[in-house]
């Protein structure tokens, strides 16, 4: 049964001294089922550019309300996506930041 989540960089995926500055949405990685971790935003974090990923197999399904210059905190809703029980990341951060 499939379950609505929120990409959060929640679980200790980011510390409380990282500063992290929202840059845009990847739209193209919103709309389709993904078997593989994908690319949902684009980030500056502590001056270094990045991605924010999903972190488990998932349907990306709608944008959250960042603006461009908007700080993500762990509590920050980036933006949801559907998943079955079995693939919500239960105790792991339900997104991920990459440096690619």
């Amino acid at each position: 049964m499939p379950f609505i989540c929120t990409f959060q960089l929640n679980n200790g995926a980011i510390s409380a001294s990282d500063e992290v500055v929202f840059k845009r949405y990847i739209d193209g990685s919103f709309g389709a089922y993904h078997s593989h971790n994908v690319p949902i935003a684009e980030v500056v974090v502590n001056g270094r550019s990045g991605f924010i990923y999903s972190n488990g197999p998932g349907f990306p399904s709608t944008l959250g309300k960042l603006e461009p210059g908007d700080v993500i905190t762990p509590e920050t809703k980036i933006a949801y996506f559907a998943a079955d029980g079995d693939d919500i990341p239960y105790g792991r951060p339900y997104a991920v930041i990459r440096f690619d």
